[in-house]
């Protein structure tokens, strides 16, 4: 996969006439750290070969905006933001001819005004098995707690009806990716 994200193919000229027809169909999948947005991508990608969908994952940029501030994460570094949000809304905007899937950690809220959705996905866990992950990758326990924290208050946004909850408690990202998919083709007209 490039670092970007991976396109799962199909016609080119049937996302311009459809973009030109209805504008841009963005999907945000949204979570905290440890949800398994970035262990989605590649099945994910895979369950949408053919649509035409571009599969972008936020933390993959952001490791790359990295590597371009020398190796200093952005994350870290609070007055980067604005310019690291600016890149993503570049990168959403040159892909507005066609379907976009953006994996994210930011709610719909934090990025309302500057992009819009057609569907919001929240991926959650319980927050055992969140917290087990994030052990794993060496998470501090401050950012472990914050996650726990932040975990309840995406589940309000699923819960007030602004966003699809998507299980990744049991069963395998192959799994979580098709029940995404699944949606996701039901609005592209292709099921």
């Amino acid at each position: 996969m490039s670092t970007l994200g991976k396109s799962a193919g199909g016609d080119g000229d049937e996302c311009t006439r459809r973009s030109a027809a209805y504008g841009p169909h963005w999907t945000l999948v949204f979570g905290v750290p440890g949800s398994g947005k970035s262990t989605l991508v590649a099945p994910l990608h895979e369950a949408l070969a053919g649509t035409g969908a571009l599969v972008l994952d936020w933390d993959v940029l952001m490791a790359d905006a990295a590597r371009l501030r020398g190796g200093r994460r952005v994350e870290d570094d609070p007055s980067a933001w604005p310019a690291y949000e600016h890149m993503i809304e570049s990168v959403m905007h040159s892909a507005r001819l066609c379907r976009v899937v953006l994996l994210a950690p930011c709610t719909p809220a934090e990025l309302r005004g500057r992009l819009s959705f057609h569907r919001v996905f929240l991926l959650d866990c319980n927050a055992s098995e969140r917290e087990a992950r994030l052990v794993q990758r060496n998470h501090p326990a401050d950012d472990i707690q914050e996650a726990l924290r932040d975990a309840e208050s995406y589940l309000r946004v699923a819960e007030a009806g602004e966003a699809q909850r998507i299980s990744t408690s049991s069963g395998t990202p192959q799994q979580s990716a098709r029940e995404l998919a699944s949606a996701l083709l039901e609005d592209y007209g292709m099921l």
